[in-house]
């Protein structure tokens, strides 16, 4: 056993499904989606305080931290104030904007590409498809936005997840592999050379989301 955990120290690594679609009216155009009583909105301080999917985890805090980067987060509520789903929304717009991915790894986004991470529904309002709504919601904000491509990722084995952003019209671009051995980080997209790091860095999302 501690022989095992002395391993893990040493070596690790994660498998990604990177996914993307472009940015259209297409693209964004669904169905009516607040007739079951949730509302669509960004989420600030005052919802990681109060509703209970943020109490975990010490999520409240960490998210709030994360407002003062170019990232923002978007949620249904409910009309008692809990939050029944969210998701990250990031998009460059005046400087760098970098999004964790795993390893200490970071993903730098180009102009015009928004990528959606970190999602989470409540036990409570799962099987109502608000994962996809949600995506098909940060579609749209893109397009406000002006962004040309969206891009997802998710663990390979993440069945639930895939199945969402498959459903919400995402196509799969890269299965990704991020190693971790000792104090160097690896990157490595099917059939290309890894991109190597000393304790960490960024990559690109572009290559990762390119056909």
């Amino acid at each position: 056993m501690r022989l095992r955990q002395f391993a893990a120290r040493l070596v690790a690594w994660e498998t990604f499904c990177f996914y993307r679609q472009a940015v259209t009216d297409e693209a964004t155009r669904g169905p009516a989606e607040e007739s079951d009583g949730l509302m669509f909105r960004q989420l600030g301080p005052d919802d990681f305080a109060s509703a209970s999917l943020f109490q975990a985890g010490n999520r409240a805090q960490r998210f709030t931290a994360r407002l003062d980067g170019p990232h923002a987060c978007y949620g249904y509520v409910a009309d008692t104030g809990e939050v029944a789903a969210y998701i990250w929304v990031s998009r460059r717009t005046d400087g760098a904007c970098e999004v964790p991915l795993a390893q200490n790894i970071r993903l730098s986004l180009a102009p015009g590409e928004l990528y959606i991470w970190d999602c989470r529904t409540s036990p409570t309002f799962e099987s109502r498809g608000l994962y996809r709504r949600a995506l098909r919601r940060a579609l749209g904000l893109g397009r406000d936005d002006g962004a040309d491509v969206a891009a997802i990722c998710c663990h390979h084995d993440n069945l639930a997840s895939i199945k969402g952003i498959s459903a919400a019209g995402f196509e799969q671009t890269a299965v990704v592999r991020v190693c971790r051995l000792l104090w160097l980080r690896a990157v490595g997209r099917s059939a290309r050379l890894p991109f190597v790091a000393w304790r960490g860095g960024s990559v690109g999302l572009s290559p990762l989301i390119r056909r």
